[in-house]
């Protein structure tokens, strides 16, 4: 394809002078523009690449008009974000490389070095900068070029990882930094870079290459092995007036490494500006980080500006930073605990479980707090003693002091099952749960293991739960609730009359997950119209697409007969 002819220097002119400020209706319908013909190009594109290479020459000069009839619109889309700095390599600054491989001109022709310069300016996010790239003759020969400025002024966003040259990695770190070094970048995703410690000299040249830093993410493998030098690393952040943000998270699965600190005490405490704390990836973790406490640690550190926290670890660690932080502005909180315990110690579940929602409910902690996820996951190795798990109620009872909780999740998976206490219904501590948080909670979501598939059908929630909520928790928008559905006995007597007209029906979204240790039957399509009319009377303004009942075949018979319902109602 002949892309002199696409990247003609009027389509560059056009691409480089087009995205002025234009008023707000225009600026939207030019942005739907330039994503449309960004897509038609791609379509063309894969199109003409699928061809054999006889058809390819054939009609390589009718596919290269069509490009550069849709081209110049979506410039600014399509290197807005890219992948990495190679394109800027293969395409832009050809005039500027030699055919031998890895030596640059330094006198590029005038034509490519502009060429080069406005799309650079497009640029605002990186996917990917590899800084054996930035040690290389290949970048450092543009930015020589341009007095030693960056070339990409309108970046936004970094992502850099990948290996240093062999000049020392110290040294490449340095230097690369200094190669895309801007004022005026807010995000940086620093991955995994090899042969480099977190310790000061890192966050150091981060804080000077980027000083409008607000949003870091960091490799929590990384800053492990490099465990002992995490004071100094923490310190060199503080030189980062206007971070707001920072994440934590791996890859990779992490075992016997464990902090020396306690991490999220020593982040506080450093850096008191923070908004966003985030350590941990409960997706891919296999074994929690255990977070020990450091000798400077305060009491209870304070966090002034802290709203947002989510933390991934053992229990005996996570489950007590809320009795050891004190978080005034703390809006939302995420806790994920995994830990095994040995037979001896089975109650323990139950006893930092309990321990935790009461300090959670200490008005020191975070008394703002507005949505707390809490997914605990446990195993009980070695034996087959089987904790007994308070009520629901019992067990959320002290987050009732939390006046703007709006927000409920909690899940609780483990091995052996917790049972409840003899005799105590699973419906029956639904209706306490729901009597308790009334009208104040808007999301609720309960996923717990409480039975054995031997257990008595009186330790599962049934669907008489949900009408205890929706006439306890008028204010409900969504509920997600493991339920047992196959013996529910639907009738008259089930469906309970309610307080309200059907209208002022707030619950938008409801999840019926089958409990995880029960195997549902298959509802016949009677009992599908059974559930569905039960479902339609409790909560008649569901949107049906936002809402899942078991198998997908079910999902469908259930949502049917709802969509009938809801037509019926209307005429």
């Amino acid at each position: 394809m002949p892309t002199d002819y696409i990247y003609d220097d009027f389509t560059l002119d056009h691409a480089a002078t087009s995205n002025s400020l234009p008023s707000s209706a225009e600026r939207v319908s030019a942005c739907h523009h330039a994503l449309r013909c960004t897509e038609i190009l791609d379509q063309v594109l894969q199109e003409f690449y699928s061809w054999t290479s006889s058809e390819m020459y054939r009609s390589s000069c009718h596919v290269a008009l069509v490009c550069h009839a849709f081209f110049h619109s979506a410039a600014a889309v399509i290197w807005h974000d890219i992948p990495s700095l190679q394109p800027l390599y293969s395409l832009l600054v050809v005039g500027a490389i030699h055919p031998e491989p890895n030596i640059v001109s330094f006198d590029p022709p005038q034509a490519a070095w502009t060429r080069f310069l406005r799309y650079a300016s497009l640029i605002h996010i990186v996917r990917r900068v590899e800084l054996r790239e930035l040690d290389s003759d290949r970048f450092r020969a543009p930015v020589r070029c341009n007095g030693g400025r960056t070339i990409l002024p309108s970046a936004r966003a970094f992502t850099i990882c990948g290996r240093t040259s062999g000049v020392g990695p110290a040294r490449a770190l340095s230097s690369g930094l200094a190669l895309i070094a801007s004022p005026v970048v807010s995000t940086l995703n620093l991955g995994y870079i090899e042969n480099i410690f977190f310790d000061l000299f890192l966050s150091s040249a981060v804080a000077k290459a980027f000083p409008a830093l607000e949003r870091v993410t960091l490799p929590l493998h990384a800053l492990m092995q490099s465990r002992k030098r995490i004071p100094g690393f923490i310190a060199g952040l503080v030189g980062l007036s206007r971070l707001r943000s920072l994440e934590l998270t791996t890859l990779v699965i992490l075992k016997n490494l464990p902090l020396e600190t306690t991490l999220v005490d020593r982040l506080i405490s450093t850096l008191p500006r923070l908004e966003y704390l985030d350590v941990g990836n409960p997706v891919v973790h296999s074994v929690p980080p255990r977070l020990y406490r450091w000798q400077g640690a305060t009491a209870c550190p304070v966090a002034p500006r802290l709203r947002h926290l989510v933390c991934f670890g053992t229990w005996d660690a996570v489950a007590g930073l809320p009795s050891a932080l004190t978080c005034p502005c703390l809006e939302e909180l995420r806790f994920s605990i995994r830990q095994r315990f040995s037979p001896d110690n089975a109650q323990d579940v139950t006893t930092v479980l309990s321990r935790c929602m009461r300090d959670i409910a200490e008005s020191r902690f975070a008394p703002r707090l507005r949505n707390l996820r809490v997914n605990a996951r446990y195993n009980v190795s070695g034996g087959i003693q089987q904790p007994v798990l308070p009520p629901m109620a019992d067990l959320l009872g002290p987050l009732l002091a939390l006046e703007r909780l709006e927000t409920l999740c909690f899940k609780l998976h483990g091995r052996p099952f917790p049972r409840l206490p003899a005799a105590y219904s699973a419906d029956d501590d639904m209706h306490a749960v729901a009597a308790g948080l009334g009208r104040r909670i808007h999301h609720l979501e309960l996923q717990h293991d409480r039975h054995t598939s031997r257990g008595p059908l009186s330790m599962i929630a049934t669907l008489r739960s949900l009408a205890h909520f929706a006439v306890l928790c008028p204010h409900l928008v969504s509920l997600s609730l493991a339920v047992f559905t196959d013996d529910v006995g639907i009738g008259p007597s089930c469906i309970p009359s309610m307080p309200w007209q059907p209208g002022d029906s707030t619950m938008r979204r409801l999840e019926l997950a089958p409990s995880t240790a029960v195997i549902p039957g298959i509802l016949s399509p009677s009992d599908s119209k059974l559930l569905a009319a039960f479902l339609h009377h409790l909560f008649p303004r569901l949107d049906i697409s936002e809402c899942s009942f078991r198998s997908a075949d079910e999902d469908a018979a259930v949502r049917d007969e709802l969509r009938v319902l809801g037509s019926s109602q209307r005429t």
